[in-house]
């Protein structure tokens, strides 16, 4: 910056610095011979009068300025609650008033009765057993061995693992029927709602509902399984497969013609009398042949429960199956010739299960564990909050707006208090100043001579 320049800024600082200084000395002069009291002076013969009023004007305007500033503080800064109404507002102005204003929004339903599925589609995913090769009637019938030589062999427990996926496809069907009865009558109900709920809150009533059923659907329908299967049990009547009682021929000497005795499990240790939990590997082929998760119980039900399905989810598995279609024992109980050689070519192809997909349950869980639960692997829910928010149809709503004074409320309310406090200032500070006058006078001591004679 050049020299002329700066010097310019130097002398306009000077002289306005000089010009403050002259209007504030102006001020204060004038602050210090001022007289608002002319009036109540003016009747007053006091020598010491003109004193009084400039002390009486001093202490009204500090006392003034003391109150104004007070009632400024109070209320810029104390709160007022403002109660806001919005008739019809849309879904976004709701959304947006409801993060702002949780603690004191209330929004009101035109429509207070709802049904469920007009917002909501819970659906099951079942597990992929029941829409598999393993519960269709060319694997069942293929397991069973029907032909011509069905009649002249025994064909190990390859029937009883036919009846057991038979089993199975008419439980998938039945869990399918039940859980889509249960969820007809679900999607009929109706939810009552007389405030508008939130999107949170809202999801969140949702998922309870849908944990609800999770948790009470399964359970009502062990409930009447196991009332079914201990009804079965308790007959004591022999099924089809003989692996829960045996016919046993007796003669004269022996008291009997023909009598039931228990089909002995696991070396002679259990039977079904005592225990329905008694199993036995499934025997498809050599007998050294183990096929895992296959289990024979005391009824085709009870053996399937305790199976698993983790040779279904093998190729070579299923495979080691169809190679033995054709082994079978014969009638006397003989095994067929040690030159039995599987076949090259299989006459069925069966694709296994797809381990990649996502399961809670294991390959090696039991079939039971799947029964118990629907063979139901997970439950979708699908929530349309603004379909809910157009049928709740909400017309009003209200909420409260807590904020500071503005301004203009703070200058109304100063203007209208500062008639009133003006004028009791005066009155305070005068009557105060003139009985304080007043009193000093009466209590100043008189001076007395006393004559000493």
């Amino acid at each position: 910056m050049s020299s002329p320049a700066l010097g310019k800024i130097v002398r306009v600082g000077v002289v306005l610095r000089n010009q403050i200084t002259f209007y504030w000395n102006n001020i204060k002069q004038e602050l210090m011979i001022m007289n608002l009291f002319k009036k109540e002076s003016s009747s007053i013969q006091n020598v010491n009068i003109q004193e009084m009023v400039l002390i009486a004007t001093r202490i009204y305007l500090g006392l003034l300025l003391i109150c104004i500033s007070v009632l400024v503080l109070f209320n810029g800064l104390s709160y007022v609650t403002v109660s806001v109404t919005i008739l019809e507002p849309s879904l976004d102005t709701f959304e947006q008033l409801e993060a702002m204003y949780r603690e004191t929004f209330t929004y009101q339903c035109e429509e207070i009765t709802m049904v469920y599925n007009t917002f909501s589609t819970i659906t099951p995913i079942f597990h992929q057993v029941c829409s598999s090769s393993f519960i269709n009637s060319n694997w069942t019938t293929t397991l069973y061995g029907y032909g011509p030589k069905a009649n002249s062999y025994l064909q190990f427990d390859r029937p009883l693992l036919s009846k057991q996926y038979q089993i199975m496809g008419w439980l998938c069907a039945e869990a399918s029927a039940i859980v889509t009865s249960y969820l007809k009558n679900v999607n009929q109900q109706m939810i009552i709602s007389t405030t508008t709920m939130s999107r949170v809150y809202f999801e969140s009533t949702i998922t309870d509902i849908v944990n609800q059923i999770t948790r009470r659907l399964p359970v009502n329908y062990r409930r009447g399984y196991n009332l079914i299967t201990e009804l079965i049990h308790n007959s004591l009547l022999s099924n089809a497969f003989n692996t829960d009682w045996l016919l046993e021929f007796g003669n004269a000497s022996n008291g009997y013609i023909l009598r039931s005795v228990p089909y002995e499990y696991a070396n002679d240790t259990c039977n079904c009398v005592v225990s329905k939990d008694c199993n036995q590997s499934l025997r498809i082929g050599p007998l050294d042949l183990v096929i895992p998760g296959l289990v024979v119980g005391c009824l085709p039900i009870d053996g399937l429960r305790m199976s698993s399905l983790e040779c279904f989810f093998s190729q070579s598995c299923i495979n080691t199956i169809i190679n033995y279609l054709d082994y079978y024992m014969l009638m006397d109980g003989s095994l067929p010739s040690t030159d039995f050689s599987p076949p090259i070519v299989f006459n069925l192809s069966i694709i296994p299960l797809n381990r990649s997909l996502l399961s809670r349950f294991l390959p090696n869980s039991s079939i039971g564990t799947i029964m118990d639960e629907l063979f139901i692997e997970e439950w979708t829910n699908k929530t349309n909050y603004e379909k809910y928010f157009s049928t709740c149809a909400p017309n009003i709503c209200h909420y409260e707006n807590i904020q500071h004074h503005t301004l203009l409320y703070v200058v109304t309310s100063l203007l209208a208090l500062y008639g009133g406090l003006t004028v009791s200032l005066r009155l305070i500070v005068w009557n105060s100043l003139r009985f304080y006058q007043k009193f000093k006078e009466w209590y100043k001591p008189t001076n007395r001579i006393i004559n000493i004679t």
